[in-house]
């Protein structure tokens, strides 16, 4: 007879970047469309070295 398996799985470990999403999803869910913006901007001339684009779509809020 063929030894049974338990139904329980073992837990997943949360990789490290979701642990760090899941710290600062809140406090950015909280934030206002002008300090997103802001912030957009930045992340954007880290990235390119230029000025952003215009967003394509507007954020719904």
């Amino acid at each position: 007879m063929a030894t049974r398996k338990s139904t329980m799985m073992a837990k997943e470990v949360a990789s490290k970047g979701t642990v760090l999403a899941a710290k600062y999803r809140s406090r950015a869910n909280a934030l206002s469309d002008a300090e997103r913006q802001e912030l957009r901007t930045h992340a954007m001339r880290l990235i390119y070295g230029t000025p952003q684009a215009p967003a394509l779509h507007a954020r719904r809020g």
